[in-house]
C-alpha cells in the first residue's frame, strides 16, 4: 500500500489550474487582492471544511449502511425463524 506524503509547516501544495477553471481562478485572485484576503488562508479554510464535511457525510453513510446490514441480518433471521416453526407445524 502506498504510503501517504505527511506535510509540514511550510511545505507547499500545487494545483493545475484546467481550461474550466482557468476564469474562476483569475476571479479568485484579483477578488483576494481587491479585498486584502490571503488567497492561500482562503484555500486552506476551504480545504478544512471540506474535509470536515466529507468526514461527516462518510460517517453518516457508514452509520446508515450499518443500518441498512443490521436491518438485512435481523429480517433474515425473522424469517428463518417463521420459516422453521412454519415447517414444524
Amino acid at each position: 500500500m502506498k504510503k501517504t506524503k505527511e506535510y509540514r509547516p511550510g511545505d507547499q501544495i500545487h494545483i493545475s489550474v484546467t481550461r474550466d477553471f482557468s476564469d474562476t481562478a483569475t476571479e479568485f485572485f484579483a477578488f483576494c487582492r481587491e479585498h486584502n484576503f490571503n488567497p492561500s488562508e482562503v484555500i486552506r479554510d476551504s480545504i478544512r471544511e471540506w474535509l470536515k464535511k466529507q468526514k461527516e457525510i462518510q460517517r453518516m453513510y457508514g452509520e446508515q449502511k450499518g443500518k441498512g446490514l443490521m436491518a438485512k441480518m435481523v429480517s433474515d433471521y425473522e424469517r428463518s425463524v417463521l420459516f422453521e416453526e412454519d415447517e414444524n407445524e
